[in-house]
């Protein structure tokens, strides 16, 4: 079973791959796009290979390996593919089961990427730890999601004897697993020891971290994912073989639902909590010293983009302190809207007022005009009035002149 907490992983760019040309580092090789460059190499290995009438069938990802471990020396590089293929048909023969149940070397928890860890105490033949790795690759690395591991170098015990040839015959069978090596109770010279080998192995200079405080080892381990006897809160290891399911393993769940692995995206917040430490691990994951100049590109991008943020508040702020304003500034027209509707709807009653006083005039004036009519007879049936004229001064009626037939009419 493959929890989901690790298939949601989404690696960084320069996690995947930095650099370019022979200065590529690499540390996932399945299931992504390969370079120009990379591609290009890989189809003169297959030509090449093809030519001599060779026919070694191993995947994109492991010729790419075999390119690199050789420097991108196509001739090298084949011998690489020819000798790594031997190797894989003779682990399924190998049985090492007895030395390996003695704790020379065993697998104890997973890292803050959920990367296992390896902890070495004794040296023993480099055969061993070779079949001991090509199990850990096959059981508990994920294409994509977990391709490296974290080595714990537990020297208190016994001071590996390491031959540069047993390094380099490690570094071609597991090129681009090995993420980080952790040395613990080294002796005094230990700085010393180490330059022997980085001096001759160039690759290693970023993979060895000497750890003086097991304090230390937190940075890269969880604590309920270390043993005691390293500063952890897991019970010590006693049953060293066989290797332990992701499933079985204490704490493994608690672990999934604590971290996940850094994206471009989701790394923003956890630099602006953790500055120093994430820029520790981005260096340390990557094992690239190129890597500190994008680092600091990168929280360049995250102050740029916490100042965007701060002004995108600014500007919320500033507008609903605008709508605020503005809902103060329309309860206030509402309100003096409504006076002034009620002022019109008063003004309006008095007007009808006077049009129905002013029609009861006119009424009066008519009948008042029938009745001398009336009373005067023939005289006054001539008489006649002109259209009445009405203009409006403000709340003023001004009637016009009137007029009749006759000037010497004695009604006026």
């Amino acid at each position: 079973m493959i929890y989901e907490g690790i298939t949601s992983i989404v690696h960084s760019e320069f996690y995947i791959k930095s650099g370019n040309g022979p200065s590529i580092q690499r540390n996932i090789f399945e299931n992504v796009d390969y370079d120009d460059y990379e591609k290009q190499l890989i189809e003169e290995i297959k030509t090449k290979m093809k030519e001599n009438g060779q026919q070694i069938k191993l995947k994109r990802s492991i010729l790419l390996k075999m390119l690199m471990a050789a420097q991108y020396n196509i001739e090298k590089a084949i011998i690489n593919c020819q000798s790594h293929l031997n190797f894989l048909q003779e682990y399924s023969k190998q049985d090492y089961v007895n030395e390996l149940r003695k704790g020379y070397l065993y697998v104890c928890g997973f890292d803050n990427q959920f990367r296992p860890v390896i902890v070495i105490r004794q040296y023993c033949d480099i055969k061993i730890i070779a079949y001991f790795l090509e199990t850990v690759k096959r059981q508990l690395l994920i294409d994509y999601y977990v391709e490296n591991w974290t080595v714990i170098l537990d020297l208190d015990i016994d001071l590996p004897i390491l031959e540069l040839d047993d390094l380099l015959y490690l570094q071609l069978h597991f090129y681009g697993n090995l993420n980080k090596i952790l040395i613990v109770n080294g002796p005094d010279d230990i700085d010393d020891i180490v330059k022997q080998f980085t001096d001759k192995i160039k690759d290693l200079q970023v993979k060895i971290k000497i750890i003086t405080e097991y304090q230390q080892i937190l940075q890269y381990i969880p604590k309920e994912q270390l043993e005691i006897k390293y500063g952890g809160d897991l019970n010590n290891i006693e049953l060293f073989w066989p290797i332990l399911k992701r499933e079985t393993h204490t704490g493994t769940n608690k672990l999934l639902k604590k971290n996940s692995h850094l994206s471009i995206n989701s790394m923003g917040s956890s630099i602006n909590k953790k500055p120093s430490f994430m820029k520790i691990t981005v260096l340390e994951e990557n094992g690239n010293p190129l890597l500190n100049q994008q680092v600091e590109v990168f929280e360049d991008q995250i102050e740029s983009q916490q100042g965007e943020q701060q002004q995108q508040q600014n500007n919320f702020q500033q507008q609903q302190q605008q709508q605020e304003d503005f809902e103060e500034k329309s309860k206030s027209y509402q309100s003096s809207t409504t006076k002034k509707q009620d002022q019109q709807f008063i003004q309006i009653d008095d007007d009808e007022d006077d049009l129905i006083e002013m029609e009861s005039g006119n009424m009066e004036k008519r009948q008042g005009k029938k009745q001398i009519t009336k009373k005067y007879g023939e005289a006054t049936k001539t008489t006649t009035y002109s259209q009445k004229q009405t203009i409006l001064e403000g709340e003023k009626e001004m009637p016009s002149s009137l007029s009749c037939c006759s000037r010497s009419c004695s009604i006026f």
